[in-house]
């Protein structure tokens, strides 16, 4: 009656052994490809920093995407070397100039970024625009800013990234909750525009303020599509993408008043972005760099089938062999 009971055991324990990335994979697919990471930043005082993402085991190896800051340019790149493309994925977002356009049709430059160098914010800076330095960053979660300071215009970029998705506040409105996820970092530009402050409520009001950007890529540029909650640049270069996305909405401050939602306009063309803004004494945006979820997805079941291929499967073949042979003996005693 039990007379093939290793073998059957053994049948149980192979497909058991197989299963196991398609298990992983589920997991992926389950959780949106917003698995947690494990995030590193450098930051120097001249403005320069680098963050590194990589997933955690079983799929850390090959699945990284790095977000460079130098100069004025915003680096992003993506790598997957778990497959035998050694695939990858780059573009980069350059910050070119702020520009003032007065109501009479006047137009003034606030900050030339190509020659205007940034610096790491310290706890003044953050002062200066209503937040406290962040005192303690933990492993998951990192926030800092850098800054350009020209004449009586500052430009700051607050920057946040998580290892895990959470809510976390949104810079210089501590009310205000935002979804973080693992896959992005979050940029929030803040202008503050000291010379308005010296000039009468209804020229603060009047104008605009532009930032002017390049946007360049390997793969080429993109249009601009429209989201849920804004516009995106979607960029490709094979299996894996990623995007630079901004909200329809920002925020706007005047005269020590609470902030306003205002809506931003833009123009693309090219390789010419320009998001505007209604003029104020203070403006806070805050747009996203990121890896989309599938890109992820992809890249973890990439290390899963690999790992599978080179490990489980090993371990499948020695338990037949083993199984086999006990199998072999077990008849004989029987």
């Amino acid at each position: 009656m039990y007379k093939h009971t290793p073998l059957k055991i053994g049948a149980i324990l192979i497909v058991a052994v197989l299963l196991i990335p398609l298990a992983y994979s589920s997991i992926a697919r389950a959780d949106n490809g917003l698995q947690d990471r494990e995030v590193s930043v450098d930051a120097s005082n001249n403005g320069y920093f680098s963050i590194d993402s990589k997933a955690l085991a079983p799929a850390g190896h090959g699945n990284e995407f790095e977000l460079v800051f130098a100069g004025n340019t915003l680096l992003m790149t993506f790598r997957n070397s778990t497959n035998q493309q050694n695939s990858s994925l780059e573009f980069a977002i350059t910050l070119n100039k702020l520009i003032y356009d007065s109501a009479s049709g006047s137009n003034q430059t606030l900050i030339d970024f190509g020659d205007s160098g940034f610096s790491l914010m310290d706890s003044s800076t953050f002062s200066s625009i209503g937040m406290s330095m962040p005192s303690s960053l933990n492993s998951t979660y990192k926030e800092f800013g850098v800054y350009v300071l020209h004449e009586n215009t500052l430009f700051a970029m607050i920057v946040q990234v998580n290892g895990a998705a959470s809510a976390v506040k949104t810079p210089a409105m501590q009310s205000s909750m935002m979804t973080l996820t693992p896959n992005e970092v979050k940029l929030s530009f803040i202008i503050i525009n000291m010379s308005l402050n010296m000039a009468p409520m209804n020229q603060q009001m009047s104008g605009n303020i532009s930032l002017q950007m390049k946007i360049s890529a390997p793969s080429g540029v993109p249009p601009a599509v429209s989201t849920k909650h804004g516009f995106a640049l979607n960029f490709t270069e094979g299996n894996n993408s990623g995007y630079f996305a901004w909200n329809r909405t920002a925020y706007l401050s005047n005269g020590g008043l609470p902030w306003t939602r205002t809506t931003v306009g833009y123009s693309f063309s090219g390789q010419e972005l320009t998001l505007t803004y209604p003029a104020a004494q203070k403006i806070l945006h805050d747009p996203t760099m990121g890896i989309s979820a599938q890109t992820i997805i992809s890249a973890v079941n990439s290390v899963v089938k690999a790992a599978g291929n080179i490990i489980i499967y090993g371990i499948a073949l020695t338990l037949a062999i083993v199984l086999v042979a006990a199998s072999a003996a077990y008849r004989r005693r029987n």
